[in-house]
């Protein structure tokens, strides 16, 4: 296979370490295919989940369930800006999934899944990351290489 057509997909961006909460909903059009059992979804049907890396073309999240390489969600994050608390939301897509503790934790490495709608929330969780001290959590720590975004 030439170089070029590797299925190996690279990390285009440069990631941030953070420590942030947010939710996730899986996309309508995935939804047939995923579901979460009530053990860790809300009643909204969205789960729980910690950002752990952010860049410019993705985000690292780190939570207790499975999702396989393709899917889409929404993440909704709750982040302050200038002084007052706002709720963004961006599309997110799977690149890679790897199990991080047995408890079971996984670490989802996703990229935007439109950079354009992405930007705002991009800005606010880089700016975030730059004021959150480093985080010292495995999962922060974790190889993340190796995701498309």
């Amino acid at each position: 296979m030439p170089r070029d057509q590797e299925p190996l997909a690279v990390r285009r961006h440069d990631r941030r370490s953070c420590d942030l909460q947010g939710r996730l909903r899986v996309a309508k059009g995935h939804a047939h295919q995923i579901t979460f059992s009530d053990a860790v979804a809300e009643a909204d049907g969205s789960v729980p989940l910690c950002i752990v890396d952010c860049g410019e073309g993705g985000l690292g999240l780190r939570g207790p369930f499975y999702l396989p390489r393709g899917a889409e969600a929404t993440l909704t994050i709750d982040l302050t800006e200038q002084g007052r608390s706002v709720t963004r939301e961006v599309r997110v897509r799977v690149q890679r999934t790897t199990m991080i503790a047995r408890s079971p934790v996984y670490y989802l490495g996703t990229s935007f899944v439109d950079l354009s709608e992405a930007a705002p929330c991009i800005d606010a969780l880089l700016e975030a990351a730059a004021s959150e001290p480093e985080a010292h959590s495995p999962a922060a720590r974790a190889d993340s290489g190796g995701a498309a975004a």
